[in-house]
C-alpha cells in the first residue's frame, strides 16, 4: 500500500495506547470490571483506532471523522439489530449503552495533533507486520464478552404478578437496556445485572396500548448468575452480595426491576 506511513507505527504513545488497550481488555476488566475500566477501553480505543487506520490513507480528517460517527453510531441503541446479526454468526461481540461514554470524544483532537506530527524511525517489515497484527488484534478484542468460569446460579423460579405501566414504546425499553432481549415461550428474557456483577434472570410479557404506552407484567423470576470475578469488590465485598440475594424475597426482585426500568428514559 502505497500510502502507509510504516514510521508512524513505532510512536510511543500509539504503542502505549494499544499495549493499554490490551492490559485493560485482558486483565484490569477481569479484576475490577467497574466504570474506570470501561472508560479506559474507550479512551485509548478513541486514541489508537483513528490513529492507526489514518496510517493507511492521506484523508486523515476523513479517517477521524468517520471514527466519530460510527462511535456514537456503535453506542447508541441503533446498532444493536447489526450487533445481534454479528452474534447470530457466533462472534461474541458486546458492548453497554452509556451515553456518558462520549466524555472519550476529548481524547480525538489530542490523538490527531500527536497523528499529524512526523517520526523518523529504521523500520523492519517483520517487526511492521508484527505491530499492525496485534494492533487489529487489540481493536477486535474490546469489543468481545469475557468469558472465563461458568458463572454460579441459584435457581428461583419464583411467579410474580408484578405490573409496571410505562410511558415508553418497546423499542425504547430495548434502547434504555442496550439490548433486545431474547422472545421464547411467549415472553421476554430480560438480564439486569446490579453494581457488583449479579444477574437477575427475568420473564415478561410486554403490551403496547398504544404509540407511548407500555405495560410491562413480571411473570417469573428465573434465577440469579455471578461470575467468580464480580465488580467492585473483594472477598468480603463479594460474599455480602452473594449472602443478601440468597436471603432476597419476591418483593425485593420485583422491586430491583421497577427501579431499572424507571431509570429509562
Amino acid at each position: 500500500m502505497k500510502n502507509f506511513n510504516e514510521s508512524l507505527l513505532y510512536k510511543k504513545w500509539f504503542l502505549g495506547a494499544v499495549f493499554l488497550l490490551l492490559l485493560n481488555d485482558f486483565f484490569l476488566k477481569n479484576q475490577f470490571h467497574n466504570v474506570l475500566t470501561g472508560k479506559i477501553s474507550d479512551f485509548v480505543g478513541l486514541f489508537a483506532f483513528p490513529y492507526f487506520m489514518s496510517l493507511f490513507t492521506k484523508r486523515i480528517k476523513l479517517v477521524y471523522f468517520l471514527t466519530a460517527i460510527f462511535f456514537v453510531y456503535w453506542k447508541t441503541g441503533i446498532s444493536q439489530p447489526f450487533i445481534n446479526l454479528l452474534n447470530n454468526l457466533n462472534l461474541n461481540i458486546y458492548r453497554v449503552v452509556d451515553y456518558t461514554d462520549f466524555i472519550a470524544f476529548l481524547v480525538l483532537p489530542i490523538s490527531y495533533k500527536y497523528r499529524k506530527e512526523g517520526i523518523s524511525f529504521k523500520m523492519n517489515k517483520g517487526v511492521n507486520v508484527f505491530i499492525v497484527i496485534i494492533s487489529c488484534f487489540s481493536f477486535l478484542a474490546t469489543t468481545q464478552k469475557r468469558i472465563h468460569r461458568p458463572p454460579h446460579v441459584e435457581k428461583l423460579e419464583m411467579k410474580s404478578e408484578k405490573k409496571l405501566v410505562v410511558f415508553l414504546k418497546k423499542e425504547h425499553i430495548w434502547d434504555g437496556l442496550g439490548y433486545e432481549p431474547l422472545y421464547l415461550n411467549n415472553g421476554y428474557y430480560i438480564i439486569l445485572e446490579d453494581s457488583v456483577g449479579i444477574e437477575t434472570h427475568y420473564k415478561v410479557t410486554l403490551h403496547e396500548k398504544n404509540d407511548s404506552l407500555t405495560t410491562i407484567k413480571i411473570d417469573s423470576i428465573l434465577k440469579y448468575s455471578y461470575s467468580y470475578f464480580l465488580h467492585n469488590t473483594d472477598s468480603l465485598g463479594r460474599s455480602k452480595a452473594v449472602d443478601r440475594y440468597r436471603s432476597m424475597k419476591l418483593t425485593d426482585f420485583e422491586k430491583i426491576f421497577e427501579e431499572r426500568i424507571k431509570e429509562i428514559k
